[in-house]
């Protein structure tokens, strides 16, 4: 499987949060909603797992979980993976799948029962960008290989970044990884987004084919974290 399940930790931001745990207040349990129909726990809440038209969770099955956790950072906790429809079919084939068109939602453990607000999150957001190199669109196109190299070398590229809600910060970025055969390049949305006072990680990837994939991500992802959000008010 490609490396793109490869998400972001900021170990060194959250382990302040967790030092001084004391200032943050753990609030009692808040249950899921009525009318959702699955949701997971994250230390003392619940999140109410979205339902995305074409797309499948499939992380309870064991096969794929057992699969992707091979890929996940040791201090994060995966909620939620999603297939596309066509994806889902081939399951029983993972090795074979091309994994284009899916995401996952995941948390990291040392902000379990933390209660985080937006200065949190402002926090986060900026940290993310000082952390990435950051690029336009146009002066991609036009040092397009000398940024890949450097995607390949230093980590994603940020291209964009914007709030399709003040509760969420999301990041239009490009990984590239080399293969065996061939480098492989393509769009991670990363998003930051403030559920029920607790921090949830929405990672959406698609294969980059050039500026249309990029629109085309950007609309499916924002589609995702807008219905996750609305699921858990």
């Amino acid at each position: 499987m490609k490396k793109n399940i490869i998400i972001l930790l900021f170990t060194s931001f959250f382990s302040c949060l967790q030092s001084d745990a004391e200032t943050y207040s753990v609030t009692e349990v808040q249950n899921e909603h009525a009318d959702c129909d699955q949701s997971v726990p994250f230390g003392n809440i619940d999140v109410c797992l979205p339902k995305i038209e074409g797309m499948v969770e499939c992380y309870s099955s064991p096969m794929l979980k057992e699969f992707v956790d091979n890929f996940n950072y040791e201090g994060n906790s995966i909620l939620a993976f999603y297939l596309n429809q066509s994806d889902y079919e081939g399951i029983d084939n993972l090795e074979e799948l091309g994994f284009d068109d899916y995401f996952q939602i995941y948390v990291t453990d040392v902000t379990k029962n933390m209660k985080l607000g937006q200065a949190e999150l402002n926090q986060l957001a900026q940290m993310f960008e000082d952390s990435h190199y950051r690029e336009d669109w146009v002066s991609y196109v036009k040092n397009r290989e000398k940024l890949l190299r450097d995607v390949s070398l230093n980590g994603p590229i940020i291209l964009e970044g914007y709030s399709p809600k003040k509760e969420i910060r999301s990041y239009v970025t490009l990984m590239s990884f080399k293969g065996a055969e061939q480098e492989n390049t393509v769009v991670a949305m990363m998003n930051m987004v403030l559920i029920k006072e607790r921090f949830v990680w929405v990672a959406y990837f698609k294969q980059f084919e050039g500026e249309k994939s990029i629109q085309q991500a950007k609309q499916k992802n924002e589609s995702i974290v807008l219905q996750l959000l609305s699921d858990n008010k």
